[in-house]
C-alpha cells in the first residue's frame, strides 16, 4: 500500500529523511507495522539509441541511465525499472509496488509507453491515492 508520508519522502534529502526517522514516536509506528520505510520509485526505461551498439548493450532493448539511479538512491529512495515493451499486466503489477515514477529525460521513442503509465497515475491520483510523477528533460 503507498503511503503519503514516504512517496514524499522521495523529495526528502537523506539527512532529512534519517531526522524524520529519529523521531521516537515515528520510530515506534514503524517498529509496529510491517512496512517499507524506504519509498520505492519506478524509473521508466527508455530503449537504446542508435549509438549504443557495442557489446555491452548486447541483447538489451532498454536501459535506465545510472544517475537517475544514483539520483533517487542517494535520496533514500530504491528503485524498479519500468521497461518499454513489457506486458501491460506487468507494467501494472509494478505500479501497484512502487511510491511514485520519475520519467527520465533524453532520446527515444517511449511516449505510448509513458503515456500508458501516466494515465494510470492520473487514475489513481484522481481516486484519492496520491502517487507523484517526476518528469525531467535534459537533467533540468
Amino acid at each position: 500500500m503507498r503511503s503519503t508520508y514516504f512517496a514524499a519522502a522521495l523529495l526528502a534529502s537523506s539527512a532529512t529523511a534519517q531526522q524524520l526517522l529519529n523521531k521516537p514516536h515515528l520510530v515506534e509506528a514503524v517498529n509496529r507495522v510491517d512496512i517499507n520505510v524506504q519509498p520505492v520509485i519506478g524509473v521508466v526505461a527508455q530503449p537504446l539509441e542508435d549509438g549504443m551498439t557495442g557489446p555491452e548493450y548486447e541483447g538489451y532493448t532498454t536501459y535506465v541511465m545510472d544517475k537517475y539511479i544514483r539520483f533517487m538512491e542517494t535520496s533514500g529512495a530504491r528503485v524498479i525499472p519500468l521497461l518499454t515493451g513489457e506486458d501491460e499486466s506487468v507494467t501494472l503489477d509494478k505500479l501497484s509496488k512502487v511510491n511514485g515514477v520519475l520519467f527520465p529525460g533524453g532520446g527515444g521513442d517511449y511516449e505510448d509507453f509513458a503515456a500508458f503509465i501516466l494515465d494510470r497515475l492520473v487514475e489513481y491520483n484522481d481516486a484519492g491515492d496520491f502517487f507523484p510523477a517526476w518528469g525531467t528533460c535534459l537533467g533540468f
